[in-house]
């Protein structure tokens, strides 16, 4: 993954916290994403990933979890 925020790419265990923040993240459903960051993510890298993959699921719509064509 290319980093374009100019910081590192999370290592081993921060992809195990970025894997349970963006579970909760999913679960918690939060209006406003920000201020949920601010809440649940440390700064640095964690919180950049946490960020991209929580706007690309919030805008990706629903296509996987249709039934299959």
């Amino acid at each position: 993954m290319p980093d374009t925020q100019g910081g590192a790419e999370p290592g081993g265990e921060e992809w195990e916290l970025v894997k349970e923040l963006v579970f909760q993240w999913e679960t918690d459903q939060p209006a406003d994403l920000d201020a949920w960051l601010n809440e649940h993510c440390p700064a640095g890298s964690v919180r950049l990933e946490v960020e991209r993959l929580a706007r690309a699921a919030a805008t990706s719509g629903d296509f996987m979890r249709g039934g299959a064509a």
